[in-house]
């Protein structure tokens, strides 16, 4: 086995507009990832450490965190009423083991557990406590992901995978409240930037 880490680093930034000062904000997150991939059962057991910090002036008494994954569990799923609109039925008609999901194991802040609801490819986290303007919040997600086949951007065919939109990710908060948005076939995604530090654990065969 070997270890693969790699890095990003992003920062949020401070706007003035013609007008008027108009002080933009961002919220800041930051990712310390570390996950395995088990090519025999195509499931990837994830440990995550978000940092979350609230820059903007509203109080949030609970986070909204995206599992884009969830998008496969079934046939019900935004996506996959969309591909059937569009006259696509290869996931419609794919069995059980060929669709896949994300599955949460505990959430945990300060060493305490979290109460969460998931909706769909959606999670909100009821916070310990509410997360101040300038306060930071560290959380402790543990997660189980079944790739399924490759219908879309996720997914597996022998041993490639297409890994994108895996792990959970806060959804934006911006001036018009929080965008927990589905995941359909068409369109692109909303997200906060960020800092990543990852760590994959895979067969030493592999290539990324």
């Amino acid at each position: 086995m070997q270890f693969i880490k790699r890095e990003s680093f992003l920062l949020p930034v401070s706007l003035l507009f013609a007008g008027g000062p108009a002080l933009c904000w961002q919220q800041d997150v930051a990712y310390d990832i570390k996950a395995a991939l088990e090519t025999e059962t195509h499931t990837l057991e994830g440990r995550e450490l978000l940092t979350y910090r609230n820059n903007s002036p509203d109080t949030l008494a609970h986070l909204w965190i995206h599992l884009y994954p969830n998008a496969y569990r079934d046939r019900e799923t935004d996506y996959a009423k969309e591909t059937e609109t569009m006259y696509s039925y290869s996931f419609s008609f794919a069995s059980r083991d060929e669709r896949g999901h994300i599955e949460i194991l505990s959430v945990f802040s300060d060493g305490h557990p979290l109460v969460y609801t998931i909706e769909g490819t959606n999670m909100r986290i009821e916070l310990a406590r509410p997360l101040e303007p300038g306060g930071e919040v560290i959380l402790e997600i543990e997660s189980h992901l079944k790739f399924p086949k490759i219908f879309s951007r996720l997914g597996y065919e022998g041993d490639h995978y297409e890994v994108t939109q895996w792990y959970p990710k806060p959804a934006v908060y911006d001036e018009h409240g929080w965008h927990p948005d589905g995941y359909y076939a068409l369109g692109e995604f909303y997200g906060e930037f960020g800092t990543y530090d990852v760590w994959i654990t895979l067969p030493e065969r592999m290539v990324v």
